[in-house]
């Protein structure tokens, strides 16, 4: 900071006066870092390869100082950082006016930059949120409805009661649509979501989130609601808690649990005035029965508390139905009215239809009766007559096919009528996307027709045009451009295809595995992977089909190995090929990170294990060495086998004789990756094998550890039936019940309940090294159900914590001061928590080692850690020390101030309302303690802090907060350690409002003296808010006592005690001196208020402030009882300053002077270390000898200098910039000192 300081302003716009000031900061700070560097060299802790910064981070972390120092280092560092505090705002000051034009000229460009890089932030956070464009999918659909369809739906009563009246009971605020295949409903709801758009566009208090299912999907609920989450905050300002879920599950690598979705669903929707969710082809969910219910359960109860109006549609399904009971339903039917206008349009594509307007008016009429209210079979219909002539055409319309059977039969049939070539194609791109295991986009489906076993290369020549291969299939495929996906036209066709595959693709698996390996035995994959996600990126695009060859090979393989075994055997002994496939399967696509995908240790074995071939096994086994064999992370093809949930595969490993027990390099075995996948039927494989129920990993996690931590219940409970050991630890020392309370997912009840009816289940009362109970961390996670069952099952919800003894059961503590589950809820700021565990019966008066009660907390909102940091200061127990003990405790990511971190403009709108969030919930916690009944405002801590001493700590809310507390009617005179009185903090924070308030309640407090003898007006002295001096001063008048003649413990007055704060300033002292404070009393020591300041540092205006003290009848030629004038004392600064010597001499101080011991400034000078580079110019000329005589102990001012810096090598600090100087100068100068005396230039 400071060599940044130097640089940029350095003999530029700064005033000879600044630069002194710099400098004076500048040597100062070097001496501290020298110091700190000395103590680093002592503890070998400084590796001279690292810059000092590092250095000193490192250091920090790695060692316990010796208390005193710490204290003295950091009151050093903390006055250097007011200094440099104020000559920046007087530089800055400076600034503004040069700076001003060009400010404004820049402020549009930086907005721009901010805005950009605001919305970037935004993107990748909605992103992550969902991958899933359902907006992209309602573009696709919206382009196939005509102008007019679907208008009859939304002129119904049921779909206008429905919008119009969802303020009423749950039931009417539902619509269920159901329809016969090919009626046209997603077309259907593309209409309603467009209309429901245009309804409530003006209105940004009404939200809107909607979702398509597709048979092709398979997806989670966790999912499906995210995405809905996704399309509610989409154009709305993002939930700051959604912001710190990103941060933290970003760092991990992990994604949203469905309680925090819950919860975001929760905040999100309770934000809007109304909210209409419409959900379409609830029949195409892949969710098992069981799940689709949990899905519309979550909406209902939504819609329990909230105004929701939600419509959802499926083909006719009794089990769906049946979700939906006592519900108002509208069926969809396909009316003519829709289907006549879709004829009519696609109609003016058929090359005929131009020249006979009558065949048009046939066609349409035919296909109408026809399709009896199916779109799905009219288009078809309609594409078996596009390339007939008229006359085949009216021919063809006696004969339509009358259902989607014959209609599919027929469409097949043309495409086979297709010359040899145009077939295989066509059926090829029906193979792919009928076939393969996710959706794909058209560039995968163009690269795999493209690519043929044998050849090692795939120029573009080969490629086909995408809609050419679109059109070769006859009406039966359609490309959506929006979500870049290629589909069947209907989910029908999907299943047609699957009951005619026999027939169609009696070989598909075999074909597809042979295209992907064929793919990735291309001559672009024998090189060595890409070593960055750019590059790894650009292979994906340049390869579409790279990720999904590598990815699916393996499962095509298996449903047909006898035809591919000869090619996987190919595959698998290409190295290159290998290996770059195997990236595929390391590389995160959600999470922008790209490190250790490249292996440079793997086998066949890990691959075939990876897929689950055994036949391939079996070859590969031949060869016994290999079964155990390592890659890079340390793991056997056990483990890929086990990570993939291959049971038949583990089996066939384990026959053969794999380890079971192996561990990789995070110390896991394959039972932990079994758990991590929770394959129930794995783990009882591996269990009935020998596998170790007690291996411990890294973090010391058993599998059981891991089964709870990831809440898997189903392994749990094998791992229980088992025997797995309930009361392992890990090396946090947490046992099952604190991971499960740290999961807080709704599984988490589950978990617990099946842990606490196990025999040998630890008890709720034992703490881990973070100093955390079970009940502790339920309460940290805002888990009220969880806290309530562990209350039910015997946790004490008074339970104190005295830390640093983790890892022991405490015992019953309802008559020992410790941390309670209401203490880390109100450090937290959790209302929700605070109000549940008071209304359980929590003692709101409870207090910790410290003596802070839940109170106190809610106001410092740290916890003390007094036993291994004491204050150096009475404002320290105010602020709150910063903490030592790094647990729970001391993390600042349990409380809700962490919403901080998620500001990036601090003056943004954004930022106010997080500030306002913030402290309406700490306010709340305040409320909820301070209203208990049993609530005593007046209990102190071993500081003797009350809660009134606290008030200040949060400015924004003082008034609010001492308008809580002032309910109760607290004392506020009682003191504190160090005698003050709650509005000595308040004086001291300058807190003038607080402190008017404690005068009306006490107007005698403003006599109180503190143990220094300091009263209130002192602390508002310091704090430099003068209105408050007035009011203060003012009671002394009223009271007829003169504050002028006040004075504290050590004899000083108000100028004494103010000059002596090296942060002074002139105008206070023009205030102190006009209210009439003598400006030349002495205080116990001797000292006037000049000489104090002379002998104190201070950052600026020292010669400003000696002329106006000199000015306004400050003794010039003061000495103390040892005989030192001012010129003497001045040199007891550390830095001396040139301009103030001058002004002394000018008003008439010898400063060549000796003091009764003899001593010169010289003496004084080495002896504090203090001799600029100024003076020593000044003292020059200078050659008398009488400057450098011995003092009355025999010691010359180059001995005190040598004295100096010997003690300060042996106490292994640096010698000090003014040591340095003065020890350099003394030598020259007693070289010469027997030349004559030259005096002093001025």
């Amino acid at each position: 900071m400071f060599q940044s300081i130097t640089a940029e302003h350095h003999d530029h716009h700064l005033s000879e006066q600044q630069k002194s000031t710099l400098s004076d900061i500048t040597k100062r700070c070097q001496l501290i870092l020298g110091e700190v560097r000395k103590k680093l060299d002592y503890y070998a802790e400084f590796d001279g390869t690292k810059n000092f910064r590092g250095a000193v981070q490192l250091f920090w972390k790695r060692f316990l100082w010796d208390e005193k120092e710490v204290t003295e280092f950091r009151e050093q560092i903390r006055q250097r950082v007011k200094d440099l505090t104020l000559l920046l705002a007087h530089l800055n000051w400076q600034g503004i006016q040069d700076t001003k034009d060009l400010t404004i000229s820049n402020r549009k460009g930086v907005e721009q930059i901010v805005q950009h890089i605001n919305e970037k932030d935004r993107l990748d956070l909605v992103k992550w949120l969902s991958p899933i464009n359902s907006a992209a999918k309602q573009a696709d659909t919206l382009k196939l409805r005509h102008k007019g369809t679907g208008r009859w739906f939304l002129e119904t009563d049921e779909f206008s009661n429905w919008f119009n009246q969802a303020q009423r009971q749950r039931e009417r605020r539902t619509l269920f649509c159901q329809g016969a295949p090919g009626t046209g409903k997603t077309l259907m709801m593309s209409a309603v979501i467009d209309e429901l758009r245009r309804r409530i566009r003006h209105d940004s208090t009404i939200r809107l989130a909607y979702f398509y299912f597709n048979y092709r999907e398979e997806l989670t609920i966790e999912e499906i609601l995210a995405n809905l989450l996704k399309q509610l905050i989409q154009h709305a300002i993002v939930p700051h808690r959604l912001k710190s879920l990103y941060e933290s599950h970003r760092k991990h690598e992990t994604h949203l649990t469905l309680e925090e979705i819950l919860e975001l669903l929760e905040s999100t929707i309770s934000e809007s005035s109304k909210v209409f969710i419409v959900i379409d082809a609830l029949d195409e969910c892949q969710l098992a029965h069981i799940h689709q219910q949990e899905l519309l359960t979550r909406i209902s109860e939504f819609q329990d508390i909230h105004n929701l109006g939600f419509l959802a549609t499926s083909r006719d399904n009794p089990d769906i139905s049946d979700m939906f009971p006592n519900c108002p339903r509208l069926r969809i039917e396909g009316k003519d009215t829709d289907i006549k206008p879709f004829l009519e349009t696609s109609l003016n594509h058929f090359r005929y239809v131009k020249e006979s307007p009558d065949l048009r008016e046939e066609i349409v009429a035919a296909i109408i009766n026809a399709a009896d209210g199916m779109f799905l079979l009219a288009s078809l219909q309609l594409g078996s007559l596009e390339k007939l002539s008229p006359d085949e055409v009216r021919a063809q319309l006696n004969n339509l096919p009358p259902g989607l059977d014959e209609a599919y039969s027929e469409t097949m049939e043309r495409i086979e009528s297709q010359s040899h070539e145009n077939v295989r194609k066509a059926k090829q791109v029906l193979l792919w996307i009928a076939c393969a295991t996710r959706p794909l986009s058209p560039h995968e489906v163009q690269h795999g027709i493209a690519v043929n076993v044998g050849e090692s290369k795939l120029g573009k020549g080969k490629l086909t045009n995408i809609d050419d291969l679109v059109s070769l299939c006859a009406g039966l495929v359609r490309v959506d451009e929006q979500t870049d996906a290629i589909r069947l036209a209907h989910y029908t066709t999907q299943k047609y295809l699957e009951d005619k595959r026999e027939r169609y693709f009696p070989d598909a698996h075999s074909q597809i595995a042979h295209k992907c390996l064929a793919y990735l035995c291309l001559d672009s994959f024998q090189t060595e992977p890409p070593e960055s996600r750019r590059e790894y990126l650009a292979r994906q695009k340049q390869y579409p089909l790279y990720a999904y060859s590598a990815e699916n090979w393996g499962y095509h393989a298996r449903q047909a190995y006898a035809s591919v075994e000869g090619m996987v055997k190919i595959f698998l002994h290409n190295h290159l090929a290998l290996k770059n496939s195997l990236q595929v399967l390391r590389v995160d696509h959600l999470f922008p990170i790209y490190k250790n995908t490249v292996l440079s240790k793997f086998s066949a074995l890990h691959s075939a294990a990876w897929f689950g071939l055994d036949e391939c096994i079996l070859d590969l086994l031949t060869d016994k060495s290999v079964i155990d064999n390592i890659d890079d992370d340390g793991q056997t093809a056990l483990h890929w086998a086990a990570r993939n949930e291959r049971i038949s595969t583990v089996e066939l490993l384990l026959q053969h004789g794999s380890s079971l027990n192996l561990v990789d390099k995070e110390g896991k075995g394959a039972i932990h990756h079994a758990i991590n996948k929770g394959e129930a039927r794995l783990l009882r494989v591996l269990g009935d094998n020998g596998a170790n129920l007690e291996l411990a990993d890294n973090r010391g996690q058993t599998p059981l550890l891991n089964a709870v931590e990831t809440m898997a219940v189903e392994s749990t409970q094998i791992l229980l039936e088992m025997g797995a050991e309930v009361g392992a630890l890990n090396l946090m020392k947490q046992n099952v019940l604190h991971l499960a309370a740290l999961g807080a997912k709704d599984d988490a009840l589950q978990v617990i309940t099946l842990l606490l009816s196990h025999n040998g289940c630890p008890s709720p009362g034992v703490s881990d090294l973070d100093n955390m109970t079970s009940l502790h961390y339920a309460v940290a996670k805002g888990h009220q159900k969880l806290a309530k069952l562990l209350l039910q099952n015997g946790a004490d919800i008074n339970f104190g914590i005295q830390r640093n003894c983790a890892g022991y059961p405490m015992g019953n503590h309802h008559n020992t001061w410790g941390l309670t589950p209401l203490h880390f809820a109100a450090l937290a700021g959790s209302s929700t928590l605070t109000k549940f565990l008071l209304s359980e019966g929590a003692d709101v008066n409870a207090r910790c080692q410290y003596g802070d009660t839940p109170l106190h907390l809610t106001l410092r909102k740290v916890v003390l850690d007094l036993d291994r940091m004491p204050p150096s200061s009475p404002l320290d127990f105010v602020c709150g020390s910063i903490p030592r003990i790094q647990d729970a405790w001391s993390d600042g990511r349990w409380k809700i101030e962490c919403l901080k971190d998620l500001i990036d403009d601090h003056e943004s709108e954004e930022a106010a309302e997080i500030y306002d969030r913030i402290s309406e919930e700490r306010m709340k916690v305040l409320s909820s303690i301070v209203t208990h009944p049993d609530i005593d405002v007046d209990l102190g801590n071993l500081n003797q802090e009350t809660p009134m001493h606290l008030i200040t700590i949060d400015q924004h809310d003082s008034i609010a907060v001492f308008s809580q507390l002032a309910k109760k009617s607290p004392r506020t005179c009682i003191r504190n350690m160090q005698g003050q009185t709650p509005l000595h903090i308040a004086c001291l924070k300058g807190d003038e409002k607080i402190a008017r308030q404690l005068l009306r309640l006490d107007s005698s407090s403003a006599f109180e003296c503190d143990l220094q003898g300091h009263s209130p007006l002192h602390c508002a002295i310091r704090s430099e808010n003068r209105t408050l001096v007035k009011a203060l001063l003012g009671h002394f008048d009223k009271q007829g006592r003169s504050a002028c003649t006040e004075v504290d413990g050590k004899g000083n007055n108000l100028l004494h005690f103010y000059l002596e704060d090296p942060l002074c300033f002139l105008r206070m002292v023009r205030f102190l001196m006009g209210y009439g404070v003598n400006v030349n009393l002495l205080n116990a020591e001797g000292d006037s208020p000049l000489s104090m300041y002379l002998r104190s540092f201070h950052l600026e205006n020292k010669k400003e402030m000696c002329q106006l003290l000199i000015q306004n009848g400050a003794d010039p030629l003061w000495r103390n009882s040892l005989g030192e004038n001012l010129a003497h004392v001045h040199m007891h600064s550390f830095v001396e300053n040139c301009e103030v010597f001058r002004n002394l001499k000018h008003s008439g101080v010898d400063i060549f002077s000796k003091d009764h011991s003899n001593k010169s400034i010289l003496h004084h000078a080495a002896i504090h270390g203090s001799l600029g580079e100024k003076v020593v110019a000044a003292l020059h000329g200078y050659h008398g000898s009488d400057l450098y005589q011995p003092d009355i102990d025999g010691m010359t001012p180059l001995m005190y200098a040598e004295k100096r810096a010997s003690e300060q090598i042996e106490d292994e600090n640096l010698v000090s910039e003014g040591s340095r100087i003065t020890l350099e100068f003394l030598r020259k100068m007693e070289r010469n000192v027997l030349e004559p005396e030259d005096k002093v230039e001025n």
